[in-house]
């Protein structure tokens, strides 16, 4: 397995300077009443932990819609069956994803970057895998850089990714590696809560799959939670025929479909094509959730396709998420460290199986497949040894946030200047307290007496301890 750090021309718009001012309106996510014949658990994760606004993030309303060439960093992590890109200065994309064998890409990825207003913070981009913290929308990080750095494992290197959540005040960090000779790529996801009160919680991992005349999507479920982005959501039953919504192209509008999957039925998804090649997300338990997301066939979805992707291709996405739907938050206590491991790769299903009528029968033939690819005790194996090396110091560090957005800038300069003095320029936040989970965070000894928690995020890559009340506005721990 080879991990390299390299860069490549794409066709990018500009993606300017974020607004002046705070967020203080109303987030730009369309609020959705849950009611009616949906479980309790989905109608009162839905009234928890919903913001008022994105305080302290500023709108990112300046870029422009003229594309032009420019260089972009890029991690390439490969073996002799896959190759992965990630795009660390853009949110950290997974951006392309290629089975080797079979030929296929198993990503959206089109050649360019073009901004829409579709993201919590207003600039989104479609296309790769993305990972979505905080509320229910495209994340506030999604079109900004992450810290990175190159982790030394025992037996292979490790891209570890990492940023403060200003919204939640949480820091969430991605590690993804490729073993020799594996048929999936593992990324492994841990959220730390330093503080010293309950946050509510929100994830989901979106992957953009091609949309084709023959992608069907599937996941171990009889029905789904379905969303047109009016209204409520209301139990849909996976149909068959021209009625057939788990097929992309027979939707007629946008629509989410939030697969009920039992509790302790092991969580999967697949997006395949007509010759059962496509892409599989497989996660450990804590990552319950699944859902297909369609823009349709109508011409609004149209239009948006053509303006995100205009050399694209079509796509539809994938998702997976800590909770049922998205419209509900998690209660996530004080001083919580949760992780998770997430695998995709190509299920190579059969073209039988793919086309089948019989539903039972397709997801009992597409659980043997998912099995075969990755072994479930595997699966856990893997989170074990993720979860041992999640303290681990980086070896080798390229942090493009460094030259993203004003308040990274004084957060790397405020590093830098310990680094070169052995003391953190003074700053205006309260010294936060300690916190010792596992050891390894950022102690009042580690952090120094001025350090804010932003930069100490930035420097080690985890967090500092909050006190309760310090610099958090309450709509982060009121219920809604």
């Amino acid at each position: 397995m080879t991990l390299s750090v390299e860069t490549r021309t794409m066709a990018l718009a500009d993606l300017g300077l974020p607004d002046s001012m705070p967020m203080l309106g109303a987030p730009l996510e369309t609020p959705t009443v849950v009611t009616g014949d949906i479980p309790a658990e989905i109608v009162e994760g839905s009234t928890y932990g919903t913001p008022s606004n994105l305080y302290p993030y500023q709108e990112q309303n300046g870029y422009g819609r003229t594309l032009s060439p420019r260089p972009v960093t890029t991690v390439v992590l490969e073996n002799d069956r896959l190759r992965a890109v990630f795009l660390p200065e853009w949110g950290g994309r997974l951006w392309e994803l290629f089975d080797k064998r079979s030929g296929t890409h198993l990503l959206h990825s089109p050649p360019t970057i073009q901004f829409a207003n579709l993201g919590l913070r207003n600039a989104w981009f479609a296309g790769g895998i993305e990972w979505n913290i905080g509320t229910r929308g495209h994340s506030p990080t999604t079109a900004s850089p992450l810290h990175a750095a190159i982790v030394r494992t025992p037996g292979q290197e490790v891209l570890r990714m990492w940023e403060f959540d200003r919204l939640r005040e949480v820091v969430f960090q991605v590690d993804a590696w490729l073993p020799h000779d594996s048929a999936v790529l593992f990324v492994a996801v841990r959220v730390q809560n330093p503080n010293a009160v309950t946050v509510p919680m929100y994830w989901w991992t979106n992957a953009a799959v091609p949309e084709r005349e023959d992608t069907r999507v599937i996941a171990p479920a009889d029905s789904a939670f379905a969303s047109a982005y009016e209204g409520g959501i209301s139990r849909v039953a996976v149909a068959t025929g021209a009625a057939d919504w788990t097929r992309p192209v027979r939707n007629a509008r946008a629509r989410d479909f939030f697969f009920d999957i039992p509790r302790h039925h092991a969580p999967w998804i697949v997006a395949s094509d007509g010759h059962g090649d496509g892409l599989a997300m497989l996660s450990t338990g804590r990552l319950r959730g699944r859902k297909l997301f369609v823009w349709g066939q109508g011409p609004g979805g149209d239009r948006w396709q053509r303006w995100l992707s205009p050399e694209g291709g079509r796509y539809a996405e994938i998702q997976a998420g800590l909770a049922q739907t998205q419209f509900q938050h998690l209660e996530m206590p004080a001083g919580a460290d949760w992780s998770w491991l997430e695998a995709y790769g190509n299920p190579a299903l059969s073209a039988a199986t793919v086309r089948g009528a019989d539903w039972t029968a397709v997801v009992a033939d597409v659980e043997r497949s998912v099995a075969e690819l990755l072994d479930p005790a595997a699966l856990e194996a893997a989170h074990a040894a993720a979860r041992s090396w999640a303290d681990l110091p980086r070896r080798a560090a390229f942090s493009p946030a460094a030259a993203g957005e004003p308040w990274r800038r004084r957060a790397a300069d405020a590093t830098a200047s310990a680094g070169s003095t052995g003391q953190a320029p003074r700053s205006r936040r309260t010294p936060s307290p300690p916190y010792n989970s596992r050891g390894s965070t950022c102690s009042r000894a580690a952090l120094g007496s001025t350090e804010n928690p932003a930069s100490c995020a930035a420097r080690t890559g985890r967090p500092s301890a909050r006190r309760a009340g310090t610099g958090r506005s309450p709509r982060c721990i009121a219920r809604s």
